[in-house]
């Protein structure tokens, strides 16, 4: 295992330094560097062995110290980086099934997302259409006034047209009650709605302007001492409006119920104000002859009732009072109490009294007390 001849003056031993002169050294397979037999502190055997395989297979396989410590570093830290590549790959392997699934997951809440927002889409469509059509038939109620109480013509032998031409010719006289010098030619339409029962039914009347019906329903309160002090007039308000208004004494009841120390202790109570249709929530010093809030609708905060001419009653009025700042009440309490249960009816009820048939009811006494012909 010497050194080529050319190679003799240039290299050099690994241990001692020294310029290879003689043949008695071998070369590190790792750096490459000769060093003398006797350097390296290998055996005489060993060397032979290492000659033999030389001459056998070119090249035998000697490490000296420092790569043999080197080798072992390596070796260590290749193992540990095998060791860290295996579970990371393993991870990796974790890693994609994972987000196998997140991708599945992402994929149904995409899914899910769409639908949404396609529900969205249509339930907003909805509230649209639902918004739109209470506008529209606010609009179509908005020159209407409900009567209650209007008796109905009960001839067996009247037509469709002779009952709408005794409704008419009952809302002129009440015109002429309240000194309004209204004829037929005001009245756009009138219809009567609901069940038949033994009551009449709601009449519906439909004006040309609202300087008509507001004028009528100004005037109401005249006719407290007529022969039409039982009927009510109101307006024709569509069923969410009814609603709403429900709703605006279930409020007040709760925010009385939930009054704070300092609203107690002024004396300040939430009340209903407004006419039917604008009736808002107004927190308000509470009236001497009221009394403190309590539950249920009751009469609705009105004013005690007092009684006036002709054995009827006026609320907050005393007998016979009759000042511009008084309104005398111009239906009896018991038709105001059915009226705050039962509201107005809709047009649901006009068409269960469709399917009832045509009205069949006992001979009853017109406005003037002149009993009609039987049907």
């Amino acid at each position: 295992m010497a050194p080529r001849e050319k190679d003799k003056e240039k290299e050099k031993c690994l241990g001692c330094g020294k310029t290879l002169s003689n043949s008695h050294c071998h070369q590190c397979t790792v750096c490459g560097l000769w060093i003398h037999k006797t350097c390296s502190g290998i055996s005489e055997e060993f060397f032979k062995a290492l000659e033999d395989q030389v001459k056998n297979s070119g090249m035998a396989y000697w490490a000296c110290r420092p790569c043999t410590a080197y080798s072992q570093g390596i070796t260590r830290k290749m193992r540990a980086v095998e060791t860290k590549v295996t579970e990371l790959s393993e991870t990796v392997e974790e890693v994609k099934v994972d987000v196998q699934e997140v991708k599945g997951k992402i994929s149904t809440l995409e899914n899910l997302v769409k639908k949404s927002e396609e529900k969205v889409a249509t339930v907003v469509e909805k509230n649209n259409e639902s918004i739109f059509e209470e506008l529209r038939e606010r609009e179509a109620r908005r020159l209407n006034l409900v009567i209650h109480g209007v008796s109905e013509c009960d001839s067996e032998a009247a037509t469709g047209r002779e009952r709408q031409a005794w409704d008419k010719d009952q809302c002129v006289k009440i015109f002429q009650e309240m000194e309004l010098e209204y004829d037929l030619e005001v009245i756009k339409f009138c219809r009567r709605v609901g069940p038949v029962t033994d009551s009449p039914r709601p009449l519906i009347v439909g004006f040309y302007t609202d300087t008509e019906r507001s004028m009528v329903q100004r005037r109401v309160s005249r006719l407290a001492s007529s022969d039409f002090s039982g009927i009510s007039i109101a307006p024709d308000l569509t069923k969410r409006q009814r609603q709403e208004e429900r709703d605006i004494w279930v409020d007040m009841e709760a925010r009385n119920a939930a009054r704070t120390e300092e609203q107690i202790q002024k004396n300040l109570v939430w009340a209903v104000v407004g006419a039917r249709g604008e009736k808002r929530l107004l927190l308000q010093p509470a009236r001497a002859d009221q009394g403190p809030p309590r539950g249920g609708r009751g009469r609705r905060g009105r004013p005690p009732l007092q009684p006036r001419r002709g054995g009827a009653a006026t609320r907050g009025q005393t007998p016979g009072a009759r000042g511009r700042g008084s309104r005398p009440i111009s239906r009896p309490v018991s038709q105001m109490a059915a009226e705050e249960e039962a509201d107005m009816i809709t047009e649901d009820a006009q068409e269960e009294g469709a399917a009832t048939g045509p009205p069949k009811r006992k001979a009853t006494a017109g406005p003037e007390g002149q009993p009609l012909e039987k049907r």
